[in-house]
């Protein structure tokens, strides 16, 4: 009886198992995430020049990356075209589709699906303990969709703030909602709501505020980017420092202004004397921000003191745009 012989084919390797993936079978650079090191021909899941310790199944996802044709594992081959249709791909693009795929963020779907992205997004970064658990080091920023956000959120703020301080002023002017016995209800006029809001967007108090933001918000990068001892000893890159202020630092305006414009014209509808709400809704925003990026400073780009890091960064930004207003005053009169 003639022995039959067995061919072994070569197994792929597992996620789980603690040891490096056959190297042989990656095709493409694989860099840490944080630092940009080399790390093909390592056996242990660490980069030896930061520190940073991963996972391979996050570093090296070749197991997971399909034609984006029709959807056949790409892992095993030698040639750039997908032996099942014909389409031809490079590893990069399938490496983005990868990414894509797993994150419904706007940095990554800003294209094809801009609303349902912005407002999935903006919910998660209001919760940046849950977003920070979301978005890995080795999800590779966007920075032209990140830089797209900020702008959004410098819209929605101005067109915000705007219409709630015509609304706050329409309010104190028509408080009064009295009952007349015999006559019914009488409440203030509706029609007279689009002029107020049209006289706070001419007012010099909207532009102040708005001047002060677009001062704090781009401030508070820039005093990011002052800690170069922390970022060198860490080896953090800018893109990253960059992807954590951009989800921590604009997103609560918008949400913020609302809440404080809503507070005001409810203390005049209710007769109040400005209960205080909406100072300790304002008292929000800086806080909420310091919490963001320390949640991204500690979870995402593992940085010790944290904390620290982001209530001084802050303490620089929001004590430079209040300079910022007298400074462009005396320089351009």
């Amino acid at each position: 009886m003639p022995a039959t012989l067995h061919v072994q084919e070569p197994t792929p390797f597992r996620h789980s198992e603690v040891t490096s993936p056959n190297w042989e079978l990656v095709p493409f650079e694989v860099g840490c995430a944080r630092c940009g090191h080399d790390l093909r021909g390592l056996a242990e899941p660490k980069c030896p020049s930061c520190g940073l310790e991963f996972e391979w199944s996050q570093a090296v996802p070749i197991e997971q990356l399909v034609c984006r044709k029709c959807s056949y594992h790409l892992y095993g081959l030698s040639e750039t075209r997908c032996p099942e249709c014909g389409e031809p791909f490079t590893w990069a693009e399938a490496l983005e589709d990868y990414h894509r795929k797993r994150k419904p963020l706007f940095e990554y779907h800003w294209r094809d699906r801009p609303f349902r992205s912005l407002v999935y997004t903006w919910w998660l970064a209001l919760r940046p303990w849950k977003l920070w658990r979301i978005i890995d080091l080795h999800d590779p920023p966007r920075i032209r969709p990140l830089l797209v956000w900020v702008a959004l959120a410098f819209v929605l703020f101005f067109v915000c703030l705007g219409t709630g301080q015509g609304l706050e002023l329409w309010c104190w002017n028509n408080y009064a909602w009295t009952r007349i016995p015999g006559r019914g209800w009488i409440g203030p006029d509706f029609s007279e709501i689009p002029a107020y809001v049209l006289r706070a967007f001419q007012s010099q108090f909207v532009y102040f505020c708005f001047l002060v933001i677009v001062g704090w918000v781009p401030l508070s990068l820039l005093s990011l980017l002052i800690f170069q001892q922390s970022m060198r000893r860490c080896r953090v890159r800018t893109p990253h420092v960059v992807r954590a202020w951009a989800y921590g630092v604009p997103t609560s305006l918008p949400i913020i202004t609302v809440l404080v414009c809503g507070s005001v014209c409810l203390d005049a509808i209710a007769q109040w004397h400005r209960s205080g709400l909406g100072r300790l809704l304002v008292a929000l925003i800086p806080l909420h921000v310091v919490w963001s990026l320390t949640c991204a400073y500690s979870r995402y780009l593992k940085i010790p003191h944290a904390l620290g890091v982001a209530f001084a960064s802050q303490i620089i930004a929001v004590l430079a745009a209040f300079a910022l207003p007298r400074v462009m005053q005396a320089v351009l009169w």
